[in-house]
């Protein structure tokens, strides 16, 4: 047995549950992640990113054909 069992921070149960109702319904979401860490987890990792690009949006879209020499 796992030494971590019994002491995940999200509900394996509840998770399981979470997926089959997502399966369940009319549209499926394309990312699901069950519990409040991994939640939290990507969420911070989506705006550090988002922050990064738009950071660099400039510079991106200075290698469009139309756009203006710096």
């Amino acid at each position: 047995m796992l030494r971590r069992s019994g002491k995940e921070p999200c509900d394996p149960h509840a998770a399981a549950r979470a997926i089959i109702t997502a399966l369940a319904g009319d549209t499926h979401p394309q990312r699901l992640l069950p519990g409040a860490p991994a939640y939290s987890m990507a969420i911070e990792q989506l705006e550090s990113m988002l922050a990064e690009i738009r950071a660099n949006e400039a510079l991106t879209k200075s290698a469009d054909f139309d756009a203006p020499t710096a």
